[in-house]
């Protein structure tokens, strides 16, 4: 084989590679997928919900008189909200503040049949190196009826494809003033420690931001077995493979044409 017909084998496979295996979600239901928080709208405080260990307490209880950052994960997903907790935790670190002094870190699952266990196991994973964090991060479960409420109050909509076993839903973080209501939607990946310092402060003070309808990161892993990434993150880590592989080929390119002049 040559070697322009190797670097040509080479793109197709890294092209088939990437190909995410069938789901059963349609566009219309990824579509529908949405975090779309009404202006003014406003988590129901009193929740009742379960911590990891067991405990049931009142949502009011667990945000006090603090700002609160919200996010709504499936504790049995490790290819994408493992990593979005990761990313959310080590930026807290990063931004100087802490929970259960500046502001409060509540993640509640999604799905209403796992139980406090599920919810131990990923906070003891992603914050396993964090004791102080990991002392004062609440992970509770809620039951059907109370995430539907929930889900109802901030504008959330997820979907369970049943062929994966999974679902697709919103990654994005929600942050609350002390009295419930949703000051501000911050990026599940590109959550930078200034922003949220600006909004955790701003929420602190009652501030509530225009809530943009722009682009919102979805958690959807296509296929478990092989941890591909979601869309549309894969579709985004995709596109910069493809790059670098064009920027490969026209590398080699470039090389082969100045030995074969210099063999002149």
């Amino acid at each position: 084989m040559t070697w322009w017909g190797a670097i040509i084998s080479l793109v197709a496979g890294a092209m088939l590679m990437a190909t995410p295996a069938r789901a059963a979600l349609t566009k219309a239901d990824l579509d529908a997928v949405a975090l779309s928080p009404a202006p003014g709208a406003k988590v129901p405080k009193d929740l009742v919900l379960i911590e990891s260990d067991g405990r049931h307490v009142v949502l009011h209880e667990v945000m006090g008189s603090e700002p609160t950052l919200l996010a709504l994960v499936d504790f049995s997903c490790r290819a994408i909200c493992g990593p979005l907790v990761a990313v959310l935790t080590t930026n807290i670190l990063r931004s100087g503040l802490m929970p259960g002094r500046d502001f409060n870190l509540v993640m509640i699952g999604i799905d209403p049949r796992q139980t406090p266990n599920d919810a131990a196991i990923m906070r003891n994973a992603e914050l396993a190196d964090m004791p102080e964090l990991r002392a004062n991060a609440h992970f509770l479960s809620a039951d059907a009826e109370s995430f539907s409420r929930l889900s109802s109050a901030i504008g959330y909509r997820a979907r369970y494809d049943e062929e994966l076993r999974a679902f697709a839903h919103p990654a994005d973080f929600l942050v609350l003033t002390p009295n419930g209501e949703v000051s501000q939607v911050l990026p599940g990946l590109s959550l930078d420690p200034n922003e949220l310092r600006i909004a955790i402060a701003q929420a602190g003070s009652g501030r509530l931001a225009a809530l943009s309808e722009g682009f919102r990161i979805l958690c959807y892993s296509h296929d478990p077995a092989l941890a591909l990434y979601a869309t549309p993150i894969r579709d985004a880590l995709w596109g910069t493979g493809a790059l670098t592989l064009l920027g490969l080929v026209g590398g080699i390119f470039l090389l082969e044409a100045r030995r074969r002049s210099a063999a002149k």
